[in-house]
């Protein structure tokens, strides 16, 4: 099973550092640090994507319990204004 870099953001710098201090030079060194900053970045990116996505389906359970009890009791009264009684 393959982690997220961000998942053990120690262990994938210890890596990255390894690959980039056995880099034959220092332009490979360098892109092994850009993918590895590329790959942390998306990461945190999906990660903050999934908490914003969490937090909306909190907020719209929030809001949606209330409206629906309000929409009930409008069909309520509703009903009972057709029907003319209380």
């Amino acid at each position: 099973m393959h982690t997220k870099p961000v998942e053990n953001l120690t262990d994938h710098l210890k890596r990255i550092f390894s690959i980039a201090t056995t880099a034959s030079d220092e332009n490979e060194a360098a892109r092994v640090i850009g993918r590895a900053a590329a790959e942390i970045r998306e990461g945190i990116n999906a990660e903050k994507l999934e908490c914003a996505a969490k937090l909306a389906g909190r907020i719209t359970h929030r809001i949606n319990n209330p409206l629906g009890a309000i929409s009930g009791n409008a069909q309520l009264l509703a009903r009972r204004l057709e029907k003319g009684g209380r």
